[in-house]
């Protein structure tokens, strides 16, 4: 078959991909640029071939060895979940996704204190994926919320007036 034919092939069943030994780049740019999921059958894929499959699927990060900081921290910004596929994240790339959803706490293995506090005041509700909260990430949960009182199993006293302060809403939550 001609490289015409294979792309040709390609555009109607990219996942063929798989079976064609040492393709061109013109064929990995047809098959990623439909799904670029299937990144991970490229074997030593082109810049080009990279940046073309994570702009049509962001999480093919985990298929690419020794991505850069800046690569990361470009795809961070634009789709915070994808934290989930990056392996030891910087400090740098893990506020970037906090500072668009505090539910990026979720990927964060060992978030401390601080990064805890980050998620809460971003999404109140962030404290269901924070393990053992300390007291201080609890109340400014509930200080931004009542109803992060939910993911409290046991609050302290602080923690319970500092929800009845912020709505008294707040005690139909206490029982």
């Amino acid at each position: 078959m001609t490289e015409e034919q294979y792309i040709t092939a390609l555009m109607n069943n990219p996942h063929g991909i798989r079976n064609i030994p040492n393709p061109t780049e013109a064929m990995q740019l047809t098959c990623v640029g439909q799904n670029g999921m299937l990144l991970q059958y490229i074997k030593e894929p082109t810049q080009k071939v990279i940046e073309t499959a994570l702009s049509q699927a962001p999480r093919a990060i985990q298929f690419v060895e020794n991505p850069t900081e800046e690569l990361l921290k470009a795809l961070v910004e634009k789709d915070w979940a994808v934290l989930e596929y990056i392996d030891n994240p910087s400090d740098t790339l893990i506020k970037s996704a906090l500072a668009q959803s505090g539910w990026a706490i979720r990927y964060i293995a060992n978030p401390s204190e601080e990064l805890q506090l980050e998620a809460v005041k971003a999404n109140y509700d962030a404290l269901q994926y924070i393990n053992a909260p300390s007291e201080v990430v609890q109340l400014q949960a509930v200080q931004e919320s009542y109803l992060a009182l939910r993911y409290i199993d046991e609050p302290s006293v602080a923690v319970l007036e500092a929800a009845v302060k912020q709505d008294p809403q707040a005690m139909r939550q206490i029982t």
